[in-house]
């Protein structure tokens, strides 16, 4: 699965980018045009490790907007909430 982690600030994304680097198949992208967001960035999530991901945000309080699953080629649902 694909999951992207959205943000409201470009600090807050680039924190995670940092804090997570190490945890598996997660890299910064833009956001694509059918998610809106406060800031044009999300951290990328390729494999079901995304509740890991969530759990070290929250302990780091690194808060994030929302998650999304990739369900299409650019269709996305809603996964997670606020932080």
């Amino acid at each position: 699965m694909i999951y992207l982690v959205t943000f409201s600030t470009t600090h807050h994304a680039m924190a995670a980018d940092v804090l997570v680097e190490n945890q598996g198949n997660t890299r910064l992208v833009s956001l694509p045009p059918t998610i809106s967001a406060g800031c044009g960035l999300s951290l990328l999530v390729e494999d079901s490790s995304v509740e890991e991901i969530l759990k070290i945000l929250k302990k780091e309080k690194i808060p994030y907007s929302n998650v999304y699953e990739k369900i299409g080629m650019q269709e996305y649902k809603k996964y997670g909430g606020e932080n």
